[in-house]
């Protein structure tokens, strides 16, 4: 897989995420609840991989085997996180939400350092740095601040999404099952979240409360949502494949560049000074960590 080919991957990983949150607020105001939004991303998800051809050759013998690492992978890496994610959007404003999805390339890199998954180097870590202050700074805008007033107790909980995702990120790497597709492991990890998520929809039966002047704009929202999920899911296993978790770490916050872009179009949300100073940051961040990392990994 070529530089550019990861590159654009990882930003077209980026941008589909960006939506996928903003579909998500769109469908939670129109009175979905955000159980089944994650539920339809997961199940919609693994039927788009489907449709790719992935359900080839999966055999219920590799399902046992590796029946731990699905669940785990499943639970870590999206039921837990995406159900945060959706349920506090509503409470603390897409873009605090979407840094719940940058913040994970931290862990993601103490994590990997810890365990020898990622050789310390300067210039690296400047660059991964460069990345996180730009996040920071694209968000220091006064109408995100202002979001935090009465919403402690959503910002707890959202903190839990990052160091999920984080872990999620090291964890599939590590554990890779051995000689499983790679449509295998991202077919199977979303069917197992799918399923987590129709558990817990049996059990805290959520009710709809949709108007009728709003079903069609709902449904064709979620008709996307699910097409977007779905290839994202499929950039997201092949890169974590080809170029490991700190390089698809990055993609917490190509989402908050894009999420900022889109808040703006969308709601009319204001730029500021941050917002230019961030944007730049997090692409000068992205370019040269992506470069470094690439170039690295083909030695």
């Amino acid at each position: 897989m070529s530089s550019i080919n990861s590159n654009m991957k990882l930003w077209l990983m980026g941008l589909f995420l960006a939506l996928v949150v903003l579909i998500a607020k769109s469908v939670i105001d129109a009175g979905v609840h955000p159980i089944y939004v994650s539920f339809f991303q997961a199940s919609g998800s693994a039927l788009y991989l489907i449709s790719t051809g992935a359900f080839k050759g999966v055999k219920l013998t590799l399902v046992k085997r590796h029946f731990s690492f699905f669940v785990i992978a499943s639970l870590l890496g999206f039921t837990i996180p995406q159900l945060i994610v959706f349920s506090s959007v509503n409470h603390v404003g897409v873009g605090i939400a979407s840094l719940s999805y940058a913040l994970p390339l931290i862990v993601t890199y103490l994590i990997s350092l810890k365990m020898g998954l990622e050789p310390f180097n300067v210039k690296g870590l400047l660059f991964l740095l460069i990345l996180v202050i730009g996040t920071f700074a694209y968000l220091f805008r006064s109408e995100y601040i202002l979001d935090f007033s009465g919403s402690w107790n959503w910002i707890i909980l959202l903190s839990l999404s990052p160091i999920s995702i984080g872990i999620a990120n090291v964890y599939r790497s590590v554990k890779w099952p051995i000689g499983l597709p790679v449509l295998h492991v991202a077919l199977l990890t979303n069917m197992f979240s799918a399923i987590t998520y129709l558990f817990l929809i049996f059990i805290l039966a959520p009710r709809f409360d949709i108007a009728s002047s709003e079903k069609l704009n709902v449904t064709l929202l979620l008709i996307i949502l699910i097409l977007l999920s779905g290839s994202g899911q499929f950039l997201l296993f092949f890169l974590q494949k080809s170029v490991g978790p700190v390089f698809i770490g990055q993609t917490g916050s190509i989402v908050t560049l894009f999420g900022g872009v889109l808040g703006y179009v969308f709601y009319g949300d204001s730029y500021s000074i941050y917002t230019f100073i961030g944007s730049l940051f997090i692409f000068i961040g992205v370019f040269y960590y992506s470069k470094y990392k690439l170039l690295y990994t083909q030695k």
